[in-house]
């Protein structure tokens, strides 16, 4: 009987190693890549401010979009996208904490001042021109925060 009980120990035991050593190699991977940004068509700077976003272009182009609440619109431009590109936003504040979210899209970033934050996204290949995305600040801050709103526009 204690010749059956040391196989089974030595089984299970054996098994353990097996499971914890794939979670190993498995983990290591993921926390290898999880940062990895995939190459992007569109480099854009992000700066966050209150109560309003600024879109850097990589032509150097500036863009200040102010948002319209009572209609949901903006005017002075947005976030200009071509269908099935990637693009990498380049996130910084100027003042407070913010969190730049597009839910449409699966992208949320914070904002933070005197850190950069990056993240990659993809338009889908078949959005229509014209089609538009909501941004919004989704970390409170301040008084103007509901009104911290622009839009990722498909040219």
């Amino acid at each position: 009987m204690a010749s059956r009980m040391t196989k089974i120990e030595i089984a299970w035991t054996l098994a353990v190693v097996v499971l914890l050593t794939g979670i190993a190699v498995w983990s290591t991977f993921v926390l290898y890549n999880v940062d990895a940004l995939p190459p992007a068509n569109e480099y854009v700077t992000v700066f966050a401010a209150q109560w309003s976003w600024t879109f850097r272009y990589s032509n150097g182009t500036n863009v200040t979009p102010n948002y319209n609440a009572a209609s949901n619109t903006e005017s002075g431009g947005g976030l200009w996208v071509q269908p099935g590109s990637t693009v990498q936003l380049n996130i910084t504040s100027l003042d407070v904490d913010h969190s730049l979210y597009i839910a449409a899209l699966g992208v949320q970033m914070n904002a933070i001042p005197g850190r950069w934050n990056f993240v990659s996204f993809q338009i889908p290949a078949n959005a229509v021109p014209g089609t538009e995305y909501l941004i919004q600040c989704t970390e409170f801050c301040g008084t103007g925060h509901g009104t911290m709103r622009a839009f990722v526009v498909v040219v």
